[in-house]
């Protein structure tokens, strides 16, 4: 079994966070949705510095929190002004459950990335659903991230998908990092209107 990494560049994540939130709230108040909630490692360093509510989410029980898939939850229609995604591995079958529901401005945080090492040689069903292709194997099967996947406009194929859920990407970032098997992402996301254009 694939050794699971917690918060391998944790500065990283923060670094992100911080500056994604002071850009889009400054001093207002906003909610956060964290659906792999763990020990808290990333919120519970950064809510003391912002003027937010918090709800956590997490498969395994815990103090404080809702022990259930948090995909379950986004596909019931929760929504918050942050929703974080800090998976193991891949975050597109949230980011499929989450999409249908976006009825406001959200900043999505997303990890994508692969324990040390696990083994991956397809892209889930959620990945390609979400971009419509087929894809073939990898060969040899360790390659890593990105290596495997390529280009960013193959990364970043099912973001661009928003338009298909009425749903405009406002934006997207990411900030670099320490390690090469994961890699972190801000995007910015609301209803779309009429002729507006999506990155």
């Amino acid at each position: 079994m694939a050794k699971k990494i917690d918060n391998a560049d944790l500065s990283a994540k923060l670094l992100l966070r911080r500056e994604i939130l002071r850009r889009e709230f400054g001093d207002r108040r906003f909610s956060i949705l964290d659906c792999c909630c763990g020990s808290e490692a990333l919120w519970g360093q950064l809510r003391p510095e912002f003027n937010c509510s918090y709800s956590g989410i997490d498969q395994k029980r815990g103090r404080g929190r809702l022990a259930v898939d948090s995909r379950v939850v986004l596909e019931k229609g929760a929504m918050a002004d942050v929703i974080d995604i800090d998976t193991y591995g891949e975050p597109w079958s949230h980011w499929k459950a989450l999409l249908p529901h976006i009825d406001r401005r959200v900043v999505v945080f997303m990890t994508w990335g692969f324990g040390i090492g696990e083994k991956r040689s397809v892209l889930s069903n959620a990945y390609r659903q979400l971009v419509g292709a087929v894809w073939e194997e990898f060969s040899p099967p360790t390659l890593t991230l990105k290596e495997a996947l390529g280009s960013d406009e193959e990364l970043l194929a099912p973001l661009r998908k928003c338009a298909d859920f009425g749903v405009r990407l406002v934006g997207i970032w990411e900030v670099p990092h320490t390690k090469d098997k994961a890699r972190y992402f801000a995007t910015i996301l609301e209803p779309r209107g009429k002729n507006e254009r999506d990155l």
